[in-house]
């Protein structure tokens, strides 16, 4: 029952984490790829 707790919250702390960072890597992506590919 513990366990079970634990990894809903786990779980639902990945999908916070998850979202904020997609929106975080979105953008660092796109920046990355723009750079790359003005340098070449």
């Amino acid at each position: 029952m513990v366990s079970k707790q634990s990894k809903s919250v786990s779980a639902s702390l990945f999908w916070k984490v998850r979202f904020f960072l997609s929106d975080f890597d979105f953008t660092y992506l796109f920046c990355s790829y723009r750079t790359f590919f003005s340098h070449i």
